[in-house]
């Protein structure tokens, strides 16, 4: 029912995803040299899914464009311009570090990414210039150094990712500099929210749960109810039991508007909530067992808020943004 921030592999943002996959693979490379359940500390992230969220400005080709002669632009954000040469390298490195790690990514899938993701690295970028953000060059060096005190052959791993120093460089640089950037945006996020314990009934059938609630509101025990009949099997044997989460932290927002505005001991009203997708109607039951007002998020919980907080961020600079193709891209 919760989010799970280690599932948010999928996007990185799509900032310099690319780059991100590359580091992964180092890391991999160094570590080789020496079902996820639905409850609130472990789910299956709803943010797995937010790569296919991402908008797509321009067509994909088939294969990765070559480098021109003459630069040409692919496309405008706010008036500043990505370069086909550039886009044509990116989709290559990022073909060759997916194909160390994954099986070959579909060309028209390489560059639906690499491209949004020079449009949100653009975005970031221009967002820290207004902030007057910026990392220091010692930085960057110290970084890098790290690296290449971690992987004796570092050299050898820029030159199968196609890197060269000064590119890796400039792209590192980016990527520290998005960081400096999310630290701003999300330097709001408290440490200790408001949160609740509940537990819940999960059933297909709306008549059953009808037949629940008023089972409960009888006076039988809703822990020995959810043991029964709760089709979420994970959460079931522990009588439906959440656990502590704050605003934000379960897939099915209905729920969480429905707990939140409980007292203790209450059971909600059935929630029914229809997938769009296929269309099926879920029912739910959720009870309060006790809140509190400001309880210590943990590492993991004040992550997800993070994150939700730069996705909310981003998607409004794709709003606002003014994105120009100024090259129609084959299919």
């Amino acid at each position: 029912m919760q989010q799970n921030t280690e599932a948010a592999q999928s996007r990185i943002y799509l900032i310099l995803f690319f780059l991100a996959v590359a580091l992964s693979s180092l890391a991999a490379c160094e570590q080789a040299a020496t079902t996820t359940p639905i409850t609130p500390e472990n789910t299956p992230s709803a943010s797995s899914a937010s790569t296919q969220n991402t908008p797509t400005p321009l067509p994909p080709t088939a294969t990765p464009l070559p480098p021109t002669a003459t630069p040409q632009i692919a496309v405008l954000v706010n008036g500043q311009p990505i370069y086909l040469d550039d886009l044509s390298t990116e989709i290559a490195r990022y073909e060759q570090t997916q194909a160390v790690m994954n099986p070959p990514t579909d060309p028209n899938e390489a560059q639906t990414i690499v491209l949004n993701a020079l449009i949100e690295q653009e975005l970031i970028q221009q967002a820290a210039n207004a902030r007057d953000l910026s990392v220091p060059p010692a930085e960057v060096d110290a970084k890098i150094a790290e690296l290449r005190e971690k992987s004796p052959d570092f050299d050898g791993w820029l030159a199968t990712n196609l890197w060269s120093e000064t590119e890796f460089r400039t792209a590192l640089a980016k990527e520290m500099l998005t960081a400096v950037l999310i630290e701003t945006i999300t330097a709001d996020i408290p440490y200790a929210v408001e949160q609740v314990h509940a537990r819940y009934i999960q059933v297909d059938d709306a008549v059953q749960a009808q037949s629940l609630l008023d089972r409960i509101r009888a006076g039988e025990d809703f822990a020995a109810l959810a043991i029964r009949f709760s089709r979420d099997q994970i959460t079931a044997p522990q009588g439906g039991d959440l656990g502590y989460f704050a605003r934000g932290s379960l897939l099915v927002p209905e729920l969480e508007t429905a707990v939140f505005a409980l007292q203790p001991n209450e059971t909600s009203e059935v929630v029914s909530v229809t997938d769009p997708d296929s269309g099926n109607t879920i029912h739910y039951l959720i009870q309060l067992i006790e809140r509190d007002p400001s309880r210590p998020l943990t590492a993991e919980m004040r992550h997800q808020l993070l994150q939700a907080e730069f996705e909310t961020w981003l998607t409004q600079q794709w709003e606002n943004a003014i994105i120009t193709p100024l090259l129609a891209l084959q299919n």
